[in-house]
């Protein structure tokens, strides 16, 4: 029996997250044999990758690899992946995680503070460096409710 990899459509949240993830990276430089071309600009096909994925780098090799389980609901073995990663590779693959989780955005939430409910705004975990700044800033807020 062969396992076959169920491609979500094209138009899917996790797809156009695992193709900025893999764009981001590197992994979808032209020339590669899953990076197609369209009239809208590259994209990656997820089965060719898939194929392919050893043709890259380790750390590369991870990304696709992680890229993959975001965009098709497949595990993927975390441990592993992250100790092949670079630096930079694994603070995309942190932010593209934080926003496929939906934390990716500023979030509000309830905390209790000396019995007196309050509203807090918290940051996102993560956000691409050239979409609202870095995760790291402290923007807490609170207002009692």
């Amino acid at each position: 029996m062969t396992a076959v990899l169920a491609v979500p459509s094209a138009a899917a949240p996790s797809v156009a997250l695992a193709q900025e993830l893999l764009r981001r990276t590197g992994c979808a430089r032209p020339g590669l044999p899953w990076v197609v071309g369209t009239d809208a600009g590259p994209v990656v096909d997820l089965v060719l990758l898939r194929c392919g994925v050893h043709l890259l780098d380790l750390s590369e090799e991870a990304v696709a690899r992680i890229a993959l389980s975001i965009a098709t609901g497949r595990p993927v073995d975390l441990r592993s992946a992250f100790a092949h990663l670079t630096r930079d590779h694994a603070e995309a693959v942190m932010i593209a995680v934080a926003s496929a989780g939906g934390h990716d955005r500023v979030e509000s939430r309830i905390v209790l503070v000396d019995g007196e409910r309050r509203v807090e705004s918290v940051p996102p975990l993560g956000v691409w460096p050239d979409r609202g700044g870095r995760a790291g800033r402290d923007t807490r807020a609170s207002r009692s409710f």
